[in-house]
């Protein structure tokens, strides 16, 4: 803010040569944009490109960095499913023979 009051500041006197001069008192300039800068600056995300991206960089790293998590947390979901499933997987094809066998000793058709 600072830089760009005074880049105003020397363009809305630099014809003004009495202001470059040496003085001896207190000035009385009229500088009527530091009102201006001072309403636009009670925001900085609005005024300041740069605060602006870099606080939305923030927030994107935030959400990014919680879908992350999220997805990480759904990877050991997804693990536990498919040990479970193997588990499950094996126990049915056990459980087929068992039927199986049980099943040709029970009757024989002839």
């Amino acid at each position: 803010m600072i830089g760009q009051i005074i880049i105003d500041f020397m363009a809305a006197f630099e014809n003004d040569t009495e202001m470059y001069m040496e003085v001896e008192e207190d000035a009385k300039l009229k500088y009527d944009n530091l009102e201006t800068f001072l309403n636009n600056w009670q925001k900085p995300e609005e005024a300041d490109k740069i605060y602006k991206i870099k606080t939305e960089l923030t927030e994107v790293t935030d959400i990014m960095h919680k879908n992350m998590e999220d997805l990480l947390k759904r990877g050991e979901s997804l693990d536990a499913l498919m040990a479970k499933s193997k588990d499950l997987s094996t126990m049915s094809v056990e459980f087929y023979k068992k039927a199986k066998k049980k099943n040709q000793r029970c009757c024989t058709l002839s």
